[in-house]
C-alpha cells in the first residue's frame, strides 16, 4: 500500500509540474499515452504503472483536476493547486459545488505544495474522495472547485461518455 501511495503522489507531483509548465493545455503526464480526448480533457494510461487518468481542464484553462485508478482498486482524486500559496502546507480546504447547489468542504492532503489529493483504497474508504465523486456526479452543467481564494468552473454536461469510458477502463483492470 505504501508503494501505491508513493506512486500516486509521484504521478500527482509530475502532473502538477507539467501543468505549471503548460498552462491552458491538458497535462501530459509522463509515461502516459492518450487513449481518448474530449473537449476539455483526456483519458490517459501509464503502461509501466498500469494506471488510468481522466484529466479535466477548467473553462478558464487555469484549473484542473484528474481522477486516477489503479489495478488493485485504488482510486485518487487530485486537484492542481497552481498559484494557491507560496507557503508550504500539509492540507488545503477545497470547496466543491455542483451547478448552483450547496457548497461542500473537503480537507485534502497537499503534496509538493501544488496538488491536493484524496485516495480511496480497497477496504478503506476516503470520505473526501467519495464526497468529491458524489458532488461531481450530481453536477449537470458546471462543477466548481475553489481553494485559497481561487475558483475554477468545469463544464461537465458532456462528460458522461468520457466518464463511462474511464470507468470501464478502471473496471476492466484485473488483480
Amino acid at each position: 500500500m505504501v508503494r501505491r501511495i508513493i506512486l500516486t503522489i509521484g504521478f500527482a507531483a509530475l502532473a502538477a509540474s507539467a501543468l505549471a509548465q503548460q498552462s491552458g493545455v491538458p497535462i501530459g503526464l509522463p509515461d502516459t499515452r492518450r487513449i481518448e480526448a474530449f473537449s476539455n480533457g483526456d483519458i490517459r494510461h501509464s503502461s509501466s504503472a498500469d494506471v488510468y487518468f481522466m484529466v479535466v481542464q477548467a473553462t478558464d484553462n487555469a484549473g484542473q483536476f484528474w481522477l486516477q485508478c489503479e489495478k488493485r482498486g485504488q482510486f485518487t482524486v487530485a486537484v492542481a493547486m497552481i498559484g494557491a500559496t507560496d507557503k508550504l502546507q500539509r492540507s488545503q480546504v477545497v470547496t466543491i459545488r455542483p451547478d448552483d447547489g450547496a457548497v461542500r468542504k473537503l480537507d485534502l492532503i497537499v503534496f509538493e505544495n501544488f496538488v491536493a489529493i484524496a485516495t480511496r483504497f480497497e477496504g478503506r474508504a476516503d470520505e473526501n474522495a467519495s464526497v468529491f465523486m458524489e458532488t461531481l456526479n450530481s453536477a449537470k452543467q458546471t462543477f466548481t472547485i475553489g481553494y485559497a481564494g481561487v475558483s475554477h468552473d468545469f463544464e461537465v454536461s458532456h462528460l458522461s461518455a468520457p466518464r463511462a469510458r474511464f470507468k470501464a477502463l478502471c473496471t476492466r483492470q484485473g488483480p
